[in-house]
């Protein structure tokens, strides 16, 4: 069973080298210092298959126990597996590269990028960890794009100050020290099927927001994308969990 396993990710990866899709321009490059200079493209190699120059949305379901890819940057890596999960689609938000780190616990357990939990885990309310890439004013918002009204939004704080690489907590002791919270924490349940949760970190351009500009905010039908333009909040910081009913 291993064997045929292993010949069919050899196949697959034979595929990818030699078929040319449209817009693709990793293909044709055949040594790395070439396929290095190009935009989304990667160079893969591996003891049972000659090396290839790849699209990096293929060289992200390579097994790494089999292949090698000198993939550029971690960060290029995060927003392929955002866009993959469709999260900027689901905010109606222009895909952005992710410069502030998030780390989300919930207890011990340590929130990893797309992967699946159960709901009990997420009752009480995480620590949210980040480190700005500026100094300036951030927002935390956890959104559920797939409710029956979408978006629904789980929790908001805003005004939290921050200073470039060092990093800023959020939690059930501080929050209401820490900025202000507009929404308080509502713990992720879905009615049905799988939910994505995505916690965004936003930096506020124009800085501190006065509480009278915000006007009074609704959970259910949350558009975050109206509401970052309207105060003037850029997208820094991404990531997603998801929940099964």
């Amino acid at each position: 069973m291993m064997k045929k396993y292993l010949l069919l990710i050899i196949l697959t990866f034979l595929s990818f080298g030699d078929n040319i899709e449209a817009g693709d321009t990793c293909s044709d490059n055949k040594d790395p210092i070439t396929c290095g200079t190009k935009e989304g493209c990667v160079w893969c190699k591996s003891k049972a298959v000659p090396s290839a120059c790849l699209q990096t949305i293929h060289a992200t379901s390579l097994p790494t126990s089999v292949f090698f890819c000198d993939f550029k940057n971690e960060e290029g890596l995060e927003k392929i597996a955002l866009l993959k999960g469709e999260i900027y689609s689901s905010m109606h938000v222009i895909p952005f590269t992710p410069k502030t780190h998030i780390a989300i616990s919930y207890g011990p357990s340590i929130i990893v990028l797309g992967k699946s939990y159960d709901k009990g885990l997420v009752k009480a309310m995480p620590t949210i960890d980040f480190y700005p890439h500026a100094k300036g004013f951030f927002s935390i918002f956890l959104i559920d794009p797939d409710a029956p009204n979408p978006s629904f939004i789980h929790f908001l704080q805003v005004n939290i100050e921050g200073e470039k690489d060092i990093k800023s907590s959020i939690n059930a002791n501080n929050f209401m020290k820490d900025g202000n919270n507009l929404i308080s924490y509502y713990p992720p349940n879905p009615p049905s099927g799988v939910h994505r949760y995505i916690v965004l970190i936003a930096h506020q351009t124009a800085g501190k927001i006065a509480l009278s500009e915000f006007s009074k905010l609704s959970r259910a039908s949350f558009d975050v994308s109206t509401f970052s333009t309207l105060h003037k909040m850029e997208g820094v910081g991404l990531t997603y969990f998801t929940i099964a009913a």
